[in-house]
């Protein structure tokens, strides 16, 4: 297969350091599919969810989990990660180590299904922090 085995998700240094972020935020569940207080939002019906961290640096960890049986275009919006209209930000693929480059208004990932998406959004150089105290909502 040609996705990581166990092993390798907990020796991932992008996965501890997010972990370890000294931040110390907690990650939030911020989107899922369906929505939040839906009727049909039961734990069995849920296909997608978007959660959060805010990390040091004023950058942001985003995951995006694939609970359905099929792989899906999954996205979170800037709204939904508490991220100012007209931001761009850095996309780092926590799994791959890799750039993938910059987004604004929001971000998306093909996912396979039962898998995820995993990456830090950092503003670009220059720009402000993605976040703030006071748009960490916490519930």
């Amino acid at each position: 297969s040609d996705q990581p085995d166990c092993l390798a998700l907990l020796l991932n240094k992008d996965i501890v350091a997010v972990n370890q972020d000294a931040g110390g935020l907690p990650p939030r569940l911020v989107a899922q599919s369906p929505p939040f207080g839906s009727a049909a939002a039961s734990t069995l019906a849920i296909t997608m969810q978007a959660f959060a961290r805010p990390l040091s640096g004023g950058r942001l960890a985003v995951l995006l989990l694939n609970r359905a049986p099929a792989a899906a275009r999954l996205s979170t919006s800037w709204a939904e990660l508490g991220i100012a209209a007209g931001r761009r930000a850095a996309v780092y693929d926590v799994l791959t180590h890799a750039s993938r480059g910059a987004v604004a208004g929001s971000f998306q990932a093909d996912v396979p299904s039962h898998d995820v998406a995993f990456v830090i959004l950092q503003p670009e150089a220059g720009a402000p922090p993605l976040h703030t105290e006071s748009n960490v909502v916490i519930p």
